[in-house]
């Protein structure tokens, strides 16, 4: 399931195909999309892939490399930005070359992501709720599990675990896959490894 702010769901099944996948349990939305809860991944995996869901993708999805190039040269050549620094007379020293080389370079846009997926696993019990999980934010965390669960941040444990690497998206106010999998685990009524 996608976390983009401006995606939303238009429509998915009513008796979604996904239910007669052996193993599916529930299927069910989610403000972030569509959950499809099952007896294990694979079954999950599979109820996600004949799940029929029709997205607005909003403003965002005509945006790409392409697009982002080009809007980034226009802003380049029509100038005016402000110098970092300022050192000799380039224009000057142009004017009286000889010879001169010219070469652009760009690349794609990459983003900003953790090498391994972004997971965790969440248990809703007897007015608590405890969430497994690599994070560099556990204090949002929590609050945003807390939030969800409607209960109180030290109702909430946070169990990080201490593997992989996070580079700075592990570290979001939003708390985007916790609070996927809080969303996921209250709907399932069961804990959830999404």
């Amino acid at each position: 399931m996608a976390a983009v702010a401006d995606v939303a769901i238009v429509s998915y099944e009513k008796r979604p195909k996904a239910l007669e996948v052996p193993g599916v349990r529930k299927v069910f939305a989610v403000p972030s999309g569509v959950a499809v809860v099952g007896d294990h991944f694979w079954a999950a995996q599979q109820g996600r892939e004949v799940l029929q869901v029709v997205w607005d993708e909003g403003a965002g999805a005509a945006v790409d490399s392409e697009r982002m190039r080009e809007d980034f040269l226009a802003l380049a050549r029509k100038g005016g930005g402000a110098p970092a620094a300022t050192a000799g007379d380039v224009k000057a020293g142009l004017e009286k070359a000889t010879d001169r080389l010219e070469a652009e370079y760009d690349g794609p846009f990459l983003a900003h992501a953790t090498m391994e997926p972004l997971n965790c696993t969440v248990r809703l019990s007897d007015g608590k709720c405890e969430v497994w999980t690599g994070t560099q934010a556990q204090t949002l965390d929590q609050q945003a599990a807390a939030r969800i669960a409607g209960l109180k941040p030290e109702q909430v444990a946070i169990h990080t675990m201490f593997l992989g690497g996070g580079f700075g998206r592990r570290a979001t106010t939003q708390s985007d896959f916790v609070s996927e999998a809080v969303h996921v685990a209250k709907g399932a009524g069961a804990p959830v490894k999404p």
